[in-house]
């Protein structure tokens, strides 16, 4: 089911966020346009402490006609991409797996995006955004099937919010392009449309 926008539920997400984000930026704009739920405000806690680069998210981290059995075999593809990346050190994947067993990841629309706990920092050794693309699907919460899998590694410092985290907003409003993503033979389809800047 897809996710239903309310006005009230847009001015939350800007309040809820407001500690990070000034509200007079670009950003603060394409925020307004989105909803807070439960999916969304998982998405601002997961991403709100991340410090990406340009080049956090590139062809090599983005895994295309992925096959997973279950989440956690889904949650674990996503954190070896991020070890193989040099962006965590091993133990952080067990950390990604027992962080959803406290509090599903899954946003809604087809996405999901597993990350640590604060207890797995020192697994961190820099920022990393790593996209498994399921088309089969693998089912996240009972009668849900997450489709794109966000794996994130975060270095705990506290920055403004990110170019990936708009886009991520923006896209779980927009089910053609997720459609689109799920089923793209390209990597750079998934990474350009993940690192747009709101002017574009």
């Amino acid at each position: 089911m897809w996710l239903a926008v309310t006005r009230r539920q847009q001015r939350r997400v800007i309040a809820s966020s407001g500690d990070f984000v000034p509200l007079n930026t670009p950003e603060t704009l394409v925020a307004r346009q989105f909803a807070d739920s439960p999916a969304v405000a998982r998405l601002l806690d997961a991403l709100a402490i991340i410090q990406l680069r340009m080049d956090i998210l590139t062809p090599n981290t983005v895994i295309l006609k992925a096959h997973a059995v279950d989440k956690n075999d889904a949650i674990r593809q996503a954190g070896e991409v991020l070890v193989a990346a040099g962006c965590v050190a091993p133990p952080y994947i067990d950390g990604m797996v027992a962080r959803e067993r406290t509090l599903s990841t899954y946003l809604g629309n087809g996405i999901a995006i597993p990350h640590g706990q604060r207890a797995d920092l020192p697994w961190v050794r820099c920022a990393g955004v790593a996209v498994l693309q399921l088309p089969a699907g693998v089912e996240w919460e009972p009668g849900e099937k997450a489709y794109l899998i966000v794996g994130l590694a975060a270095t705990g410092t506290l920055n403004s919010h990110t170019i990936i985290l708009f886009n991520l907003l923006e896209v779980l409003q927009d089910p053609p392009t997720i459609e689109h993503l799920i089923h793209t033979t390209d990597p750079m389809v998934i990474v350009e449309r993940l690192t747009r800047s709101a002017s574009e």
